[in-house]
């Protein structure tokens, strides 16, 4: 398990046991490293069948039997501490079905060959900080019982993650993944943080629960990205068969993916497809799964694939983290209203090219919005936008144009109707007769289409201050409304 030759059987539990303890030895690594550091060539080889022939003369196997041999109906346990900080393994290492009973430490350990942590339960606290793995290494359907660390770790060749059960917190800070990283199927019940890791090659998150935050800011995709069918919701969990095992209970609130800063350099090769759709069995008091909670803050999300996304909602709105976030706290300079309104420009003309035209638009609207609340713009500029906004929802929505339209017809009728306006009709000076009674409401009614409609010579006419002071506003506001009505129109069906 620990160097070439050396490997796990079933017959040979207990003398990897006694092993474990003789590895546990400060003074046992030390010599070794230390001798292998300074060895070259030939002396190297043979220092490596001493440690090997030592090994062995404590009670540890020193054979290497295929993956198959080991029974998985039978749990080996390290019940106590293990503490590998340093350790260079230099053949292939087999934990398959090891119980970690209490804490280990791997930290800035060296992995020459393959590894094999396939269906081990790790109980106690986990550090892989640091590690290099320099050939393939297989985590599928192991199970994480408390946070673990895989800061700065070297992944060199293809790593398996699938069905993997994280129940807390798992970090990826700063992990370098140089070929395919699969974590189909796992689930991250607390946290997952992936800030500054970087996926030189495809990376699988199909069918991936994550039940707490997930963080992949300032990550690096290098190559294909696949969140299919993938679920950011609290309203699912998964536990291995048959358990009962610890989930955190500091995962709360809404679930959100962040990628802030993040760095598609193949975005055509980038998919986020049904994600938050899926109702897998395993629903929490039969809820259902939550909108889709991210921000693409400083990250270009125009030639990405978004398809058939559940997105978050406010209201009939498509709605980005990024302006929740920045409407709640005091601003940053990164999270300014501006960048958080690019972001949204450019879901406009992702939406656009694929034709999702309804998501188009609620993009727009988010983009106005941003615009409305940067308290940086020069007020009258607010003002406007703030107009425009309740007047069409910024030249978006037609039937609101529309509305706005007869309200303001009706609105103009029922303020010339008053006896202040002095409307009567529009007949030789010596002959004007002011309305009264119910003729007045049908010809305000009137009046104020012949307003809308340009009319220079007019049945009706106000004779009053403040009738003349009505005209002259519904002249303005009625024939701008009819323009943003017929502008809305226009967009929404010029496709």
């Amino acid at each position: 398990m620990f160097s070439r030759g050396s490997s796990l059987t079933r017959e040979g539990l207990e003398p990897v046991a006694t092993y474990v303890d003789v590895a546990e030895s400060r003074a046992f690594w030390e010599t070794f490293h230390a001798a292998v550091e300074k060895t070259e060539g030939p002396e190297k080889s043979s220092l490596k069948s001493k440690v090997q022939n030592d090994a062995s003369d404590k009670g540890a196997p020193n054979s290497e039997p295929a993956v198959d041999n080991l029974d998985p109906n039978v749990d080996v346990a390290f019940k106590r501490d293990v503490d590998f900080t340093g350790a260079v393994f230099l053949g292939p290492a087999w934990f398959v079905d090891i119980v970690f009973s209490g804490s280990a430490s791997f930290v800035g350990a060296t992995f020459s060959s393959r590894a094999y942590f396939r269906q081990a339960r790790f109980l106690k606290r986990i550090d892989f900080e640091g590690v290099t793995f320099a050939d393939d290494v297989d985590f599928y359907n192991a199970s994480f019982y408390t946070a673990v660390r895989f800061y700065k770790a070297r992944f060199e060749q293809s790593v398996l993650f699938s069905e993997t059960v994280f129940n807390f917190d798992a970090y990826f800070s700063h992990t370098r993944f140089t070929k395919l990283a699969d974590f189909s199927g796992a689930a991250f019940n607390d946290g997952a943080v992936f800030k500054a890791a970087a996926f030189g090659s495809k990376v699988d998150f199909t069918r991936t629960l994550f039940r707490g935050a997930a963080n992949f800011e300032g990550t690096s995709f290098s190559s294909d990205v696949l969140f299919d069918r993938s679920l950011f919701s609290m309203a699912f969990l998964k536990r291995l068969p048959n358990t009962t095992d610890p989930i955190s209970e500091s995962a709360t609130g809404q679930v959100v993916a962040d990628f802030t800063g993040a760095i598609f350099s193949e975005p055509q090769l980038v998919h986020f497809r049904r994600v938050n759709q899926e109702y897998p069995n395993n629903a929490v008091s039969g809820a259902k799964p939550d909108g889709f909670r991210v921000r693409f803050l400083d990250c270009d999300v125009s030639g990405v694939h978004l398809d058939a996304v559940n997105w978050h909602r406010d209201g009939n709105r498509m709605v980005l983290e990024d302006e929740i976030v920045v409407s709640r706290r005091r601003i940053l300079p990164e999270e300014r209203h501006e960048l958080v309104s690019l972001t949204y420009q450019q879901l406009v003309t992702n939406f656009e090219k694929n034709g999702f035209y309804e998501l188009a638009e609620d993009c727009y609207i988010g983009s106005m919005e941003m615009k409305r609340r940067d308290h940086l713009r020069p007020p009258f500029v607010r003002v406007i936008l703030t107009f425009y906004r309740w007047a069409s929802s910024y030249g978006s929505n037609y039937s609101r144009a529309f509305a706005v339209l007869i309200g303001m017809v009706v609105l103009t009728a029922l303020l010339l109707t008053l006896p202040p306006a002095g409307l009567m009709l529009a007949q030789p000076s010596d002959a004007h007769q002011l309305l009264s009674g119910l003729r007045v409401l049908p010809a305000g009614l009137f009046h104020a289409f012949e307003i809308a409609s340009f009319q220079r010579d007019t049945l009706y006419s106000a004779t009053t201050i403040f009738g003349r002071l009505v005209s002259m506003t519904a002249g303005i506001l009625i024939p701008a409304q009819l323009a943003l009505f017929l502008l809305a129109v226009r967009r929404r069906f010029r496709r």
